[in-house]
């Protein structure tokens, strides 16, 4: 039952936003959510990959998070096989300031090899997430005073 009142405080109401890019087959989806405690964020993803099936049979869920501490900051990665991806994530994360948030991207390998570009792919479907969702704002990194 704890359980599952600790999903409905940090999922909204509605499906959480997703942000899809696709290049040659491959598919990239990302979900941001705000999050307060490393187990927090460790919970959405558990509760995200036992939700959705198509999610949990992906190539990859990459993720990143920062939180933000009592005189402390948290931060980890997970590339989930994809070399070098959480930690491009967390180094967006980090560029946008971010704190108190977490990505998941999901990748569905369509057989094509994209080298580096996956990486742009990647990053560029957290940052659009992270923009519509509104944990950041892309003029300015203030809450607007009428939000």
């Amino acid at each position: 039952m704890a359980a599952k009142r600790a999903v409905q405080s940090i999922l909204p109401k509605s499906q959480p936003p997703t942000w899809t890019a696709s290049k040659r087959i491959t598919e990239f989806i990302a979900h941001v959510t705000p999050v307060t405690s490393p187990s927090q964020a460790n919970f959405y993803v558990e509760s995200l990959l036992e939700s959705d099936k198509r999610i949990r049979n992906a190539t990859h869920n990459i993720t990143a998070w920062r939180i933000r501490g009592e005189g402390i900051g948290h931060q980890q990665f997970n590339d989930d096989g994809e070399t070098g991806a959480g930690s491009r994530l967390l180094q967006l994360m980090q560029s946008m300031d971010l704190w108190d948030s977490m990505v998941v991207v999901t990748r569905w390998y369509g057989g094509a090899h994209l080298g580096s570009k996956r990486f742009r792919l990647i990053t560029s479907v957290a940052s659009d997430a992270f923009v519509r969702a509104g944990l950041y704002y892309l003029f300015t990194k203030t809450k607007p005073q009428s939000l």
